[in-house]
C-alpha cells in the first residue's frame, strides 16, 4: 500500500490526514482502494517561542511521514486573507512542513483550498461542515475529530484525486518493487 499524508497548515493547530492507496482486482475489475490509516491534529502552545513551535511542528511531520512510510504529501495552500497574523502562522506551518518532506525524501504537492471542495464536495464553495460529512462518508469514518483533521484528509484525497493515472500506477508499482527487493535481501 502506498501511503500519503496531507497537512492543514497552522503555526496553533496543524491537521494531519495519512490515507493509503492500494490497486485491487485483476483485469477490467482493477480499481484503485483508499483507506484511512491515521488522522489528528498537531497542537503548539501559544507561551512557547516561535522558533520551538515551528521546531514542534517540523519534528512531528516528520515522525508522521518517516512512521508512515509516505510516498507523497500534500499541503493546503493558503490564500491571502485580511488576518496577518493567522496568514503568518498559515505561511510559517506550511515552511516547516515542507523542509519536513524534504528531509524525509518526499515529494510534496500543494492543493487549493477550493479545489479541496470541488473534489470532496463536489461545490468550489462548499461550507466547512459538507467537506467533513463527505470526507467522513469517503473514508466510513464516524468522526475525524478537528477541522484541521477533516480538512487535511480532504487534502490527501484530493491529491490522490487529482494525481495522474500513471502517476498512480507508477506509485504502486513502486510499492511492488520495494515489497520484492525486501523479499530478496531476507
Amino acid at each position: 500500500m502506498n501511503v500519503v499524508a496531507a497537512f492543514d497548515p497552522g503555526i496553533e493547530n496543524t491537521g494531519y490526514g495519512i490515507i493509503g492507496l492500494a490497486l485491487q482486482g485483476a483485469g477490467a475489475t482493477r480499481r484503485y482502494q483508499v483507506t484511512h490509516i491515521d488522522h489528528g491534529t498537531i497542537h503548539t502552545q501559544g507561551h512557547v517561542s516561535l522558533e520551538r513551535r515551528c521546531l514542534q511542528v517540523h519534528l512531528a511531520v516528520r515522525e508522521l511521514l518517516w512512521n508512515a512510510n509516505c510516498v507523497l504529501a500534500a499541503v493546503e495552500e493558503y490564500f491571502v486573507t485580511v488576518n496577518r497574523q493567522q496568514a503568518a502562522g498559515v505561511y510559517r506551518a506550511q515552511g516547516v512542513i515542507l523542509a519536513a518532506c524534504a528531509e524525509a525524501n518526499v515529494s510534496c504537492v500543494m492543493v487549493n483550498p477550493s479545489r479541496v471542495k470541488m473534489v470532496v464536495a463536489r461545490e468550489g464553495k462548499a461550507k466547512k461542515d459538507a467537506v467533513r460529512r463527505e470526507v467522513m462518508a469517503l473514508l466510513k469514518l464516524t468522526d475525524v475529530g478537528s477541522e484541521h483533521a477533516a480538512d487535511a484528509l480532504a487534502i490527501a484525497v484530493t491529491a490522490l484525486k487529482d494525481m495522474q493515472p500513471e502517476r498512480r500506477r507508477a506509485l504502486v508499482t513502486a510499492e511492488k518493487d520495494r515489497a520484492i527487493e525486501n523479499m530478496e535481501n531476507l
